[in-house]
């Protein structure tokens, strides 16, 4: 992953459905990207995301298996600083 890419970000919403109950859609690039597919487990923690604009609440996802030191940032931030 390159470094414009640690950084980038994306916005979705989570959806409802009677069938599924609360899901969160991720974009099909980012799946790619970190090379995950509807098998891969996750890890979610929330997070405030500062930029120009301001704070904003936001989460951090991760594969489950994965150790601290290998997970990849999509925050933008170091969850160890």
């Amino acid at each position: 992953m390159s470094s414009n890419e640690k950084h980038k970000t994306w916005t979705t919403t989570l959806k409802e459905t009677p069938e599924l109950g609360t899901y969160l859609e991720i974009p099909p690039e980012l799946l790619e990207a970190l090379r995950w597919d509807e098998h891969t487990e996750l890890r979610w923690s929330e997070t405030e995301i500062c930029s120009e604009d301001g704070e904003t609440q936001g989460l951090v996802l991760e594969k489950a298996t994965q150790t601290s030191s290998n997970k990849p940032n999509l925050s933008g931030t170091n969850k160890n600083e």
